[in-house]
């Protein structure tokens, strides 16, 4: 199974990306800071998955996320 991450999502370029990756059949997670802005087509569709964030914020949890896992192991 394909997939791909898109940032810039509402964007005119990510727009289009996001259009042709779920036209494709390929599993898209997109992030984006305000997912109003987002197309309708990805917003339903269930190969999209939808992250509203802002890109610094999304890198500190996951830098937290891998410290925990760090700990663990």
């Amino acid at each position: 199974m394909k997939r791909a991450i898109v940032t810039g999502a509402t964007g005119f370029i990510g727009s289009w990306l996001v259009r042709e990756l779920l036209k494709n059949h390929i599993d898209t997670t997109v992030i984006v800071r305000n997912k109003s802005r987002l197309l309708s087509e990805a917003a339903e569709n269930p190969h999209c998955v939808i992250l509203e964030k802002e890109l610094d914020r999304l890198e500190a949890e996951i830098a937290s996320g891998l410290a925990e896992l760090r700990g663990m192991l």
